[in-house]
């Protein structure tokens, strides 16, 4: 299938990536599905509940990709953006938000490096959905600091030289400032325990746990 821009001139608007088409025959059954291919949108068009509709041509194929709008409120500023329903939170927040500090590893929700707080609850943002977020709120590793000064607990991190590389760290950092806000007083055993879901492949976990250890007196003021 072609991937260029098509040659005929009913081109109308942005490319549009990573678009799916299936194509059924008259049982009902999916006769072969057409992915990743790069696509061009030919047509937009509101709806009545307020999403809309892009209608894009994959070689001269014809499918629609539903838009929804959500509004988040993403470390105290709110946001209003359209989604597609299959759209992950870490590729929102990166993407179209631009917020980079959620890094995006292993996306099956094994590594944590996309750990971001949602309504409180330390989520792994590659294993949910953009439009679950709706009308919530999400704090990630850039709403902990304050007026250019770092949270205690990234001081920690620095103090104690628990990053090398830092892709786990905003992922590190976030699980343990959630269970230092619940638990200031976590002994060894449970900052182990919480951070088993966040994986590093520099320091080894030693600086890591010392490190929240650290931050929990500042957490007990």
């Amino acid at each position: 299938l072609p991937s260029e821009r098509p040659s005929s001139g009913n081109f109308r608007g942005p490319k549009i990536t990573r678009a799916t088409t299936k194509i059924t025959t008259n049982s009902g059954k999916p006769r072969f599905h057409i992915a990743n291919q790069s696509v061009y949108s030919t047509k937009a068009r509101q709806v009545n509940d307020g999403s809309s509709v892009d209608t894009c041509n994959v070689g001269g194929l014809k499918s629609a990709i539903m838009k929804q709008l959500i509004q988040v409120k993403i470390n105290g500023q709110t946001y209003q953006e359209e989604v597609e329903p299959r759209t992950l939170l870490s590729f929102f927040l990166r993407e179209q938000v631009g917020l980079t500090g959620t890094h995006v590893g292993c996306v099956v929700g094994e590594c944590g490096a996309c750990s971001v707080l949602l309504d409180g609850r330390l989520v792994k943002s590659c294993l949910v959905l953009a439009v679950r977020a709706h009308e919530k709120e999400i704090t990630t590793v850039e709403g902990l600091a304050r007026e250019g000064t770092l949270h205690p607990i990234q001081e920690a991190f620095v103090e104690n030289y628990a990053l090398q590389c830092g892709f786990c760290t905003s992922g590190m950092v976030l699980a343990g400032h959630h269970l230092l806000t619940r638990n200031p007083h976590a002994s060894e055993e449970e900052i182990r325990h919480r951070l088993a879901g966040n994986l590093c492949m520099c320091t080894g976990y030693t600086q890591i746990i010392k490190a929240v250890g650290a931050a929990a007196k500042e957490y007990q003021k």
